[in-house]
């Protein structure tokens, strides 16, 4: 009776330990909010945080004062401390902010709002990796319906929900994305557009090598000469001292090996006339100009 007894304790205290665990991962979602000043072009720095065990998330991002429903310029500017208590309404949910505000600056606690309906249109695009955190993050980085079809009519299928908020994180843009086609440029992958975003390659950029006769540069191309700083401004100067039209790699090499316009004169002023870059950079490597 005894071994039985202590076994029913056990089997209670089992399924009140599971139950408690249970209602920690169903309870709401809760973090911290910061916002600071001034308004710039409408735009005000929101960051948000939420810690749970083992893991923590943190973003912050220029958002409109005209997303932060409930909140007026007056209160966001007051020099008095005021309580304030305001929305952030996206496709993913809605994020319920309380906290104060002074000066343009302020903080305190939010409680994410889930919008039932877009896990079931996330649902019908594909994407199952649902999870009440997932949702708050892809709430948190504003990934729309509306953003992640029209990815879809630009040929872009992100396979994951975290490839779309890091698309997001990242201001890969439909925008984006349909220059780069127009330019001719058709290997854009998910990775390959973030890639390109983190080091900067832009439209631009592309417009101005294709004007400068590299019709057949590629995406990992321009990648790599914003890595080691190939500008069209450092082409236009090589090309001054008789470089027609240089190579990108060749381009990249100068980079990585320090061959500078003012590098090229030194050797010019040395006698080193009608050098190749390979010839140049070999000067550089042995140090013969040091």
């Amino acid at each position: 009776m005894r071994r039985t007894y202590i076994g029913f304790i056990g089997l209670i205290c089992f399924a009140v330990s599971v139950g408690f665990a249970l209602a920690q991962t169903s309870g709401p979602i809760t973090g911290q909010w910061t916002i600071s000043g001034p308004i710039v072009a409408d735009q005000v720095q929101l960051s948000i945080r939420r810690y749970t065990p083992g893991s923590n998330m943190s973003s912050s991002s220029q958002v409109s004062i005209t997303q932060l429903n409930g909140l007026t310029r007056a209160q966001f500017a007051s020099p008095v401390s005021s309580l304030a208590r305001f929305d952030i309404v996206r496709d993913a949910g809605t994020l319920r902010l309380e906290g104060y505000l002074q000066n343009g600056s302020g903080g305190g606690n939010f409680t994410f709002i889930p919008n039932p309906g877009y896990a079931n249109e996330m649902r019908a695009l594909g994407y199952t990796d649902l999870t009440d955190e997932r949702i708050f993050q892809l709430a948190t980085h504003d990934v729309s319906l509306a953003y992640i079809r029209s990815m879809f009519s630009a040929g872009i299928r992100p396979e994951s929900t975290s490839k779309l908020i890091t698309m997001r994180i990242h201001n890969v843009s439909v925008e984006f994305v349909n220059e780069m086609k127009a330019l001719g440029f058709t290997d854009l992958k998910p990775d390959k557009l973030v890639t390109m975003r983190i080091h900067g390659v832009t439209a631009e950029f592309g417009r101005s090598l294709k004007s400068m006769g590299y019709n057949s540069v590629s995406t990992d191309q321009m990648v790599t000469m914003r890595i080691h700083g190939v500008s069209t401004d450092f082409i236009r100067e090589i090309e001054s001292f008789g470089y027609n039209h240089p190579p990108i790699d060749k381009l990249v090499t100068m980079k990585i090996h320090g061959i500078t316009p003012d590098y090229i004169r030194k050797a010019q002023a040395r006698g080193f006339t009608n050098l190749s870059i390979d010839q140049l950079v070999q000067l550089k490597i042995h140090g013969i100009l040091e």
